[in-house]
């Protein structure tokens, strides 16, 4: 837990699909956030992503325009080693598959990346896994059912 924003923090390593250059992040567990995962600007500079077109989001504070990318993203361990792969569901490919995406960016693993100010795990990503919240602790836990 990050104890000054009173959030859990969930370990990304996150890889440019094309140049396998990575980077680990640690994203915000947000489940007000519809998408898979959020990156600051410097964070997609540094891995040079492939842009994939803009996007509109409704938050509290009002809609905000961002900017989407491809990318790889896995939940990682203490030791940097992959615990998790971070995919997109067939029902969203399919709905991208027919508005026109190119078949290189339906490829299994990339997932579209959105652009922040802070890096987010949403709920796309979120529902893929079971988690535990420990109270007492102050923990989130990933759980291997």
């Amino acid at each position: 837990m990050q104890e000054p924003l009173g959030s859990y923090l969930v370990p990304l390593r996150v890889t440019n699909p094309d140049t396998k250059v990575s980077k680990v992040v640690w994203c915000i567990f947000d489940s007000g956030f519809t998408g898979h995962v959020s990156l600051d600007a410097g964070t997609i500079k540094d891995l040079r992503l492939k842009p994939a077109g803009k996007g509109r989001a409704h938050t509290i504070t009002g809609s905000v325009d961002f900017e989407m990318y491809f990318g790889m993203a896995e939940i990682i361990d203490e030791k940097q080693e992959s615990v998790a792969t971070l995919k997109r569901d067939e029902r969203e490919v399919l709905e991208e598959n027919a508005d026109g995406m190119g078949a290189e960016d339906l490829v299994p693993g990339v997932i579209p990346i959105q652009q922040f100010r802070h890096p987010l795990f949403g709920m796309q990503a979120i529902q893929q896994f079971s988690w535990l919240i420990v109270a007492e602790k102050k923990m989130l836990c990933l759980v291997d059912i």
